[in-house]
């Protein structure tokens, strides 16, 4: 009966909605020949009858010599905004522009799309103080109750903001501006919002890049990244090992890591951010080493990182904290999506006690995610059905690609989603980071594959483990 009823409203959508011309100055871009401003009105929810809609925008990258077929970004989070000067720049600047069309918009719930209001203010005002987790997760449990509260008066039902509603808001959007197939590009989050879209317009695309996958079948948010965290960090203390450079510099690196993290227990790090005091307990240091681990540069970094956190220096911490909590970045968001997919609310706080005792690498609970976690059966009590997870077998060509230290999507979760591709590509490559590294010879290559789905591409320039 859902089938249906989606069915019938993505007609009728179709039919109804009309994209609106805005001005770029409304989305603070400047206006530019090659990039086109709107928005549509689509139904709050796609799955049951509802007049109630939602204002989804994007931004059209439009040189007048597109050749190929359009390409759609997905960017990650999920909560990460796209419609921001910079990301735009980027794919106006790309050369994965210059034959093709670019669609880049943002998901429900985020920056220009009906956003949901944001709480990253809220959470840096927690992060700030010196508290342990116990006295953290009694912050975020108020918090995240003052927010559902708030939500429910203004009848925002947050389970509506998931991966199945943008997927269908993205080809409403494509639909309407009168494209009928369609490129895909995404990372991280981005990728289980594109495997998604797969599964329900396979017809509608022509190939699909996924970087540094998601999947939607990847497991519970808290323990999958526990275990990402945990392989990333073993393996670049290993490659430090292994490294005469790192290795002279920081000859015990792991048990430096150990030590630093189990000192901050006792006695938490005090910083000047913004003319106000700001601590990092044990905690957080786990926390903000897993976030450097982010960076291409991390097999540089993080080994510099964990010095600071001893207290040698604050450059890395310092800006890692100032970047953490960005307005770009919406946590309401990533809370909905992430209760709704990747939450298992049979798991209790005594279970997770537990399985931390697996983990030589956490002297402590991972901040942030752990007391969030531990709330989030509060935020809203709708979970994606165990048998909704499981997608049919793809046959939309499908370029995959991940980083040997990804500390959030390793290889192992690149295996996992093409599991469930029968026409694919995967190349699993020797770069730190999420995502990024090469990017020339990264965009060389996603361009040969959008040309040429189907066909032998070059990919020399890639430095490929597997």
């Amino acid at each position: 009966m859902k089938k249906k009823l989606c069915f019938i409203f993505l007609i009728h959508s179709f039919l109804s909605a009309q994209v609106n011309n805005l001005s770029c100055d409304n989305y603070n871009l400047l206006e530019n020949i090659n990039y086109k401003c709107g928005s549509i009105d689509v139904p709050y929810d796609h799955f049951q009858e509802s007049q109630s809609t939602i204002n989804i925008s994007f931004v059209l990258i439009d040189k007048n010599n597109s050749k190929e077929f359009p390409l759609a970004i997905l960017t990650g989070g999920p909560g990460g905004s796209a419609i921001t000067q910079s990301r735009v720049n980027y794919w106006l600047s790309s050369p994965l522009s210059d034959n093709r069309n670019v669609i880049i918009f943002d998901q429900r719930g985020i920056g220009f799309s009906s956003p949901l209001k944001n709480i990253n203010k809220e959470f840096f005002s927690i992060f700030s103080k010196n508290l342990n987790f116990s006295m953290e997760k009694i912050e975020v449990k108020k918090l995240l109750s003052r927010y559902v509260d708030d939500a429910n008066d203004s009848g925002i039902d947050l389970s509506l903001y998931n991966t199945f509603q943008s997927a269908v808001d993205l080809d409403l959007i494509m639909q309407n501006l009168n494209i009928n197939k369609y490129n895909l590009y995404g990372s991280s989050y981005g990728t289980r919002l594109g495997r998604v879209i797969q599964e329900l317009f396979p017809e509608r695309l022509n190939a699909v890049i996924l970087n540094s996958p998601n999947p939607l079948d990847g497991g519970d948010m808290l323990l999958g990244r526990l275990d990402a965290y945990s392989r990333s960090l073993n393996r670049l203390f290993e490659y430090c090992e292994n490294n005469s450079e790192c290795s002279s510099s920081y000859p015990e690196l792991e048990n430096q890591y150990l030590e630093t993290i189990n000192k901050l227990i006792d006695n938490p790090l005090e910083l000047n951010i913004n003319n106000n005091p700001y601590y990092v307990n044990a905690e957080e240091g786990v926390y903000f080493i897993r976030r450097l681990l982010y960076r291409n540069s991390a097999l540089n970094d993080v080994p510099v990182l964990i010095d600071e956190l001893g207290g040698n220096g604050n450059r890395f911490i310092t800006n890692l904290i100032n970047n953490e909590f960005r307005d770009s970045y919406n946590y309401a968001m990533w809370f909905a999506v992430e209760r709704y997919e990747m939450f298992n609310e049979n798991i209790s706080e005594e279970d997770i006690n537990e399985i931390y005792k697996e983990y030589d690498i956490f002297p402590v609970k991972l901040g942030f995610f752990t007391s969030v976690y531990v709330n989030l059966n509060y935020f809203h009590n709708e979970t994606l059905k165990p048998n909704k997870k499981k997608l049919k077998k793809s046959n939309v060509p499908t370029l995959v690609t991940v980083n040997k230290y990804d500390p959030v999507t390793p290889p192992e979760d690149a295996y996992k989603m093409v599991q469930t591709l029968n026409n694919f590509k995967l190349y699993v490559l020797n770069e730190a980071g999420h995502g990024g590294g090469n990017q020339s010879c990264r965009n060389n290559v996603m361009d040969q594959f959008l040309v040429t789905p189907n066909a032998d591409i070059d990919v020399s320039c890639l430095d490929i483990i597997n």
